[in-house]
């Protein structure tokens, strides 16, 4: 006999997962000083292994750049800012990855006094 073939076909979609992020510390309701440098650090997981990633800190809309440590998929971001004037300041942490997830952290206050 002759041989037989078949064949099908299908469409799938495969997405990169955005990193997971967290605030580390200050924890949430920190206070300091005015005019005192704060660090911030927080930390990512990123199922892609392979990505880079960038990280921006916003403070009540002042962003400033992260510094970002990682490896295999997982890592660490700080920065530290100098509040000037006193009040309660959002925080927010936004961490990129190379293949364009993003993924924030954000809520978290520091009272400057």
């Amino acid at each position: 006999g002759a041989d037989a073939t078949d064949s099908d076909a299908a469409v799938v979609q495969v997405d990169n997962v955005a990193p997971v992020v967290t605030i580390t510390s200050p924890p949430s309701g920190a206070a300091f000083a005015v005019n005192t440098p704060v660090t911030f650090n927080g930390s990512f997981t990123d199922v892609g292994t392979s990505d880079t990633h960038t990280a921006i800190w916003k403070f009540d809309g002042i962003t400033v750049n992260g510094t970002v440590t990682e490896a295999g998929g997982s890592g660490f971001v700080t920065a530290t800012y100098t509040f000037t004037t006193p009040g309660v300041y959002s925080v927010e942490l936004i961490v990129t990855a190379s293949r364009a997830r993003i993924r924030q952290a954000d809520t978290e206050t520091t009272e400057p006094t």
